[in-house]
């Protein structure tokens, strides 16, 4: 799922779907090796500031 937010967009990804896809949530990260998720018992939240994590604004 993904939520915008006022100053940041929250992203939520479904651990066991990552890992059916062979990527390792422990691992896993945003361009900016610097922006690391919240990690739960079963999801990965990502929450990516507009004004950060290499985020582009495009128009």
């Amino acid at each position: 799922a993904l939520v915008c937010l006022p100053t940041y967009m929250r992203a939520v990804v479904d651990r066991l779907y990552l890992q059916s896809r062979g990527y390792s949530v422990w691992n896993i990260s945003l361009s900016d090796s610097y922006c690391r998720p919240t990690i739960t018992s079963t999801e990965v939240i990502f929450n990516v500031p507009y004004r950060g994590c290499g985020t582009r604004r495009q128009v």
